[in-house]
C-alpha cells in the first residue's frame, strides 16, 4: 500500500515553496523512466501536468504531497496503440454457448431458445469460434429459419466478417443482394444467391448503420466502463480506430464528457476515400485529440482474407485486396499532401508490398510521415531495409499470434517469417505495440514474450514495454511529450502491484495498477 506522508523521509527540513517546490512526490520506489541514459531511479516528483525531477529520494523538492512507494515498479503509462471503441454490440442479447467448440445445430438451437426469451425485434449477438468459420451451411436463410422476427448478427472471431439474417438486414436497411461498397464484399452461397456473410467494408457499413441507433448515452455508459477498465491497468493513452461508430461524434461525445484517459481518435471512412484536412500540432494537454485517417486494405488469415502472394496452405485462395492499386495511391499521396497520419490495416505479404512499392513509386522522403502499418504481419525480411528507409511504423498486437495452430494450417511454413517482432526492432523501423484483442497490457506483453506462432520474434519484457509507451508515442508523433518519465514529459504513469520485470510468466497477466495517473492527476486508486 502507498503511504501518504506530510513530508519525504529522508528529505531534510522543510523548503518553503516556490517555483522548485512540487505538487507530488512518489519515493522510495522502482521507477523506470524508458530513458536508457538513466533507466531506474527511485523518486519522482510532478508539478502541474508534468514531471519536474527524477533521482534519489533525498534529492527532490519539498511537495505538497508525498507518497512511499515501499518499493513498488512505476512505469510511464502505457499507450495502447490498437483499440476499437468501447463495443456497442454488448447492447445486443449475447446467445448462450461454448463457441471455440459449437456446432451449427447446437448454434441454431441456442438462438431458436434465445428468441423465445426475448421480444420479437430484439437484437441477437454471437461470435464464432474456429469451429465454424467454414461452415457453409451457416447462411442467412439458416438463421431465418429460426429465427425470422429478432435481427441476428453473428461474427467470426477475427472480426472481418459477419453473417445477418434477413431480419438483421432489414432493420439495417441493406438488400440483401444489393452491391457491395466500395471495400466490401457479399457472400454467395452454391446458387449464387445472397448468404448473408458480409466482408471488410460490408461489414463496417453494416456495423455503422448499427451504432447510428445507439443512444448517446449508452454510448457514454460505455466509453464510463472502458476506461474505468483501462486505467485499473495502467493505460493512460489510447488510440482507437472507431469502426462501430462515427468517428466525429464519438470525438463530440469524448469531449463533452471530459475524459479520464487521453483519447486520440482517427478517421475511418466507410465506403469512400476521404480527403483528410492538414495536419495540425497535438497538444499535449489535450485529452481528445482527432487526427489522422485509417483504412482497411486487406482482411486476417483467420478467414482467408488477407492479401498473400502464394495461395494459402489449406485452400485454393491468395485473399484479396480491399482497395484498388489505384486507390491505395490516392490514400497515400493525399497523406503526403496534407501531412495527415495514414494508417493501413495490411496482414498479409502482397499488401504490405503493395504499400511499400507505391510509396517508392511517388518517391521522395517518406521519413516525417510516418505511415503506419497495422500489424504488418507479412512484412518480409527482403523489405525490412527499405521500410526502414521509408520511415513507416508498424505496430503489432501480440494476441494475434495465440492461435498458432490455425495459422500453421492456413500458412504453412511462412508462419517462420510471419508477424515480425523482434527482426523489425533489430531493423530499426519504428515499433509500437496496441491491443486488438484483451485489452491487458500484462497480457498482451505476456503473449509477446512467447509469440507461439513464430517464437523466434519473442520480445523481451522491456522490449514490449517500451513499444507500449514509447513506441506507441512516437506512432502517434506525441513522442515530445509523452512515454517516458523524465523531466518536462506530461506526468502520466502507473504504480503496479508487482514487478513485471521479475514475476514468473504466469503471475505475469495478473498485474493490475494500484494507482494511475494522467496529467499529474490521480484518476485511478486502489490503494
Amino acid at each position: 500500500m502507498l503511504v501518504a506522508s506530510a513530508m519525504l523521509v529522508g528529505c531534510g527540513a522543510r523548503q518553503p515553496r516556490g517555483a522548485d517546490t512540487a505538487d507530488l512526490v512518489l519515493a522510495g520506489g522502482s521507477i523506470f523512466t524508458g530513458d536508457p541514459a538513466r533507466p531506474r531511479v527511485e523518486a519522482i516528483a510532478i508539478r502541474g501536468d508534468r514531471v519536474i525531477a527524477i533521482g534519489r529520494s533525498s534529492e527532490m523538492p519539498h511537495a505538497t504531497r508525498t507518497m512511499d512507494l515501499r518499493g513498488r515498479l512505476v512505469i510511464p503509462g502505457i499507450n495502447d496503440a490498437h483499440v476499437h471503441e468501447p463495443s456497442i454490440i454488448k447492447y445486443a442479447v449475447e446467445v448462450p454457448g461454448e463457441f471455440e467448440t459449437i456446432t451449427l445445430p447446437l448454434l441454431l438451437k441456442a438462438i431458436e431458445e434465445t428468441t423465445r426469451k426475448h421480444a420479437a425485434g430484439t437484437w441477437l449477438h454471437a461470435e464464432l469460434g474456429r469451429e465454424l468459420i467454414d461452415e457453409a451451411a451457416l447462411t442467412r436463410q439458416a438463421l431465418d429459419r429460426v429465427a425470422p422476427d429478432h435481427p441476428v448478427w453473428i461474427d467470426n472471431f477475427a472480426g472481418h466478417a459477419v453473417v445477418l439474417n434477413s431480419a438483421a438486414l432489414r432493420e439495417l436497411a441493406l438488400d440483401p443482394a444489393g452491391p457491395p461498397p466500395r471495400g466490401g464484399f457479399i457472400g454467395h452461397d452454391a446458387n449464387g444467391a445472397a448468404d448473408g456473410w458480409r466482408y471488410e467494408y460490408a461489414r463496417y457499413v453494416a456495423l455503422r448503420r448499427l451504432g447510428a441507433d445507439v443512444r448517446d448515452q449508452d454510448i457514454a455508459g460505455a466509453i464510463g466502463d472502458f476506461e474505468d477498465h483501462a486505467l485499473a491497468f495502467g493505460i493512460t493513452s489510447v488510440q482507437t480506430l472507431p469502426t462501430e461508430l462515427e468517428p466525429a461524434r464519438l470525438m463530440i461525445l469524448l469531449r463533452a464528457m471530459g475524459p479520464k484517459l487521453r483519447w486520440h481518435v482517427m478517421r475511418l471512412p466507410v465506403d469512400e476515400l476521404a480527403t483528410p484536412p492538414r495536419a495540425v500540432a497535438v497538444d499535449p494537454k489535450a485529452h481528445v485529440v482527432f487526427s489522422g485517417t485509417k483504412y482497411f486494405l486487406d482482411g486476417t488469415p483467420i478467414e482467408r482474407g488477407a492479401a498473400l502472394l502464394a495461395p494459402y496452405s489449406d485452400r485454393a485462395t491468395s485473399g484479396r485486396m480491399d482497395w484498388y492499386r489505384n486507390a491505395v495511391r490516392q490514400m497515400l499521396e493525399a497523406a503526403r499532401a496534407s501531412g495527415d497520419a495514414l494508417h493501413v490495416h495490411v496482414a498479409g505479404d502482397r499488401s504490405v508490398a503493395t504499400v511499400l512499392d507505391l510509396m517508392d513509386e511517388i518517391g521522395g522522403d517518406w521519413r516525417a510521415q510516418r505511415v503506419v502499418l497495422e500489424h504488418g504481419d507479412g512484412l518480409a525480411k527482403r523489405d525490412y531495409a527499405r521500410a526502414k528507409r521509408l520511415g513507416v511504423v508498424v505496430v503489432q498486437n501480440p494476441s494475434h499470434a495465440m492461435p498458432a495452430e490455425l495459422m500453421r494450417a492456413r500458412i504453412g511454413n511462412r508462419v517462420n517469417d510471419w508477424m515480425p517482432m523482434r527482426s523489425v526492432l533489430a531493423a530499426g523501423i519504428a515499433f509500437a505495440l496496441g491491443s486488438d484483442g484483451p485489452l491487458n497490457p500484462f497480457l498482451n506483453i505476456s503473449f509477446a514474450t512467447k509469440h507461439p506462432t513464430n517464437p523466434g520474434e519473442a520480445l523481451t519484457r522491456e522490449q514490449a514495454l517500451v513499444a507500449y509507451t514509447q513506441g506507441a508515442a512516437f506512432d502517434e508523433r506525441s513522442e515530445t511529450f509523452k512515454g517516458k518519465l523524465v523531466p518536462g514529459m506530461v506526468a502520466d504513469l502507473a504504480v503496479l502491484s508487482q514487478d513485471i520485470f521479475t514475476v514468473p510468466d504466469a503471475e505475469l497477466p495478473k498485474t493490475r495498477s494500484v494507482m494511475t495517473i494522467v496529467g499529474g492527476k490521480i484518476m485511478y486508486d486502489a490503494r
